[in-house]
């Protein structure tokens, strides 16, 4: 068996938080050349148990992030090998993919803090040398004053990122959805002009380090394996600062499973509520992606979904096959519709809420009594999946 757990921050002001996260950095780096690089567990936690997400990372220092860009889909990876994706690390960035990149890492930030302003497709592009591809993410950008072009007007799709300015992408972005400004508190000896003060601050929260005890190297490059910590990292400040809510994750193959049982309990010691979801069809693992939602939608149709309590958590199975494509002997086993919401009426655990399968993932909505920490763990013989949400603490 398997589990992980995942605390959600509590709901707090944002300016308030900063500034106690400033004034601790202020003392524990004065002088210094930069903190070091933050953990990504508040954003992404990932199941230890999880297939390999790309052909082409097996290991080092940036899987972990790697892997969690691609539980939140920010990425998709490069191409297709054998069957298995590829992501293609070692590749520098350029400037439309990172913006690309930094647009989808915002549309994971909470709608309560941030929503993207509407955007008319057929609007003016800001830009006239970004490809198909980038057009969108970059318009949006620009139009929030998060990108800008070159003295030529242009925007330089192509050209590679380098260090400094990437710095300079994500403490724009940053700012912008959290409305505050972050600290600025480390410092580079190779480090200076337009950009200094953004690398400064964003060393100064642990997103991006040096390349030796006092260098930052600015002008080099940017691969896509350490934008993917960068980038895990800004996704973790945002989660520290409570603008985006942590992913628990496992990542799956199409496993040919499908849903035939789902049952609640009540456990002890801790005291939590129980939602267990159990899968057959195959051996193979399913995977989930799970955490807190501020508008619950439906998969395909995007329409909202009712779901009663203080908080909803989503969960996204993934790997499981439509009925019509496993055996025979389990079809009278099968939620093949969408099952009728269960009232758990629990201390932590409202409701659940079935959505639909839709392209190999099925989604299910939990009503909690509030933002409460949950664990998701694994067991077999069957296969099941199980959501353990703790009760409230006592008065």
């Amino acid at each position: 068996m398997t589990a992980s757990t995942l605390r959600p921050g509590r709901r707090r002001p944002l300016v308030g938080l900063l500034a106690a996260t400033s004034a601790f950095l202020l003392l524990a780096t004065t002088g210094a050349a930069a903190v070091d690089a933050r953990g990504i567990d508040r954003a992404c936690l990932g199941d230890t148990a999880q297939v390999q997400a790309f052909l082409d990372v097996t290991g080092g220092a940036h899987e972990p992030a790697i892997n969690c860009l691609a539980a939140f889909t920010i990425t998709s990876g490069t191409g297709v090998v054998d069957g298995q994706r590829t992501y293609s690390p070692g590749n520098a960035v350029t400037r439309q993919q990172l913006a690309s990149f930094v647009q989808s890492s915002l549309w994971q930030v909470r709608t309560t803090v941030f929503t993207f302003p509407e955007w008319e497709h057929d609007t003016t592009d800001a830009f006239s040398d970004v490809s198909d591809l980038h057009r969108f993410a970059v318009n949006q950008l620009a139009d929030l004053g998060i990108v800008q072009g070159r003295a030529d007007g242009t925007f330089g799709g192509s050209k590679e990122v380098t260090r400094a300015q990437v710095a300079t992408f994500l403490v724009q972005a940053i700012e912008e959805v959290t409305d505050t400004e972050l600290p600025r508190d480390a410092s580079f000896a190779d480090v200076d002009g337009i950009h200094a003060p953004n690398v400064e601050k964003l060393a100064s929260i642990g997103v991006v380090t040096g390349t030796g005890p006092d260098t930052y190297e600015p002008h080099a490059p940017l691969s896509r394996a350490q934008m993917a910590s960068v980038l895990a990292r800004s996704l973790d400040h945002l989660a520290e600062v409570d603008a985006l809510y942590g992913l628990d994750y496992s990542l799956g193959t199409f496993a040919q499973l499908g849903l035939t049982d789902v049952r609640t309990g009540v456990h002890e010691a801790p005291d939590r509520d129980r939602v267990t979801f159990e899968l057959r069809g195959s051996d193979e693992l399913a995977g989930w992606r799970v955490r807190y939602v501020d508008e619950p939608w439906a998969q395909g149709t995007g329409d909202d979904v009712d779901v009663r309590g203080e908080a909803v958590i989503q969960l996204d199975l993934m790997g499981l096959a439509w009925p019509f494509d496993l055996p025979d002997e389990l079809q009278d086993q099968l939620f093949d519709e969408p099952f009728d919401p269960i009232a758990a009426d629990g201390e932590g655990i409202v409701e659940i809420v079935d959505d639909a399968l839709f392209e190999g993932y099925r989604r299910v909505f939990i009503g909690t009594t509030d933002d409460l920490p949950f664990t998701v763990g694994r067991t077999s013989d069957p296969q099941t999946v199980y959501i353990d949400v703790e009760h409230p603490p006592a008065d």
